[in-house]
């Protein structure tokens, strides 16, 4: 996993949505993820034919949506 701090994650555990997102390789968990952050906080390929994946380590991204703080692991 990439240790590089990502904004926001010093907010109160308690007041945050923890989620993390399993499956298999290629399976759009990264793209999942920006979805759910509204944002594009994970690297995912340009293409959906491409044949190997784009995310070889964990990643960790954080943003808010409809007021609630996510904080979302692929």
């Amino acid at each position: 996993m990439d240790d590089t701090p990502v904004e926001g994650l010093e907010t109160n555990l308690e007041e945050q949505l923890r989620i993390l997102i399993v499956g298999a390789s290629g399976g759009g968990k990264s793209t999942i993820g920006n979805v759910l952050l509204g944002k594009e906080a994970f690297k995912v390929s340009p293409s959906p034919h491409q044949m190997s994946s784009t995310t070889v380590k964990a990643q960790l991204g954080a943003g808010e949506r409809c007021g609630q703080r996510l904080i979302v692991r692929t």
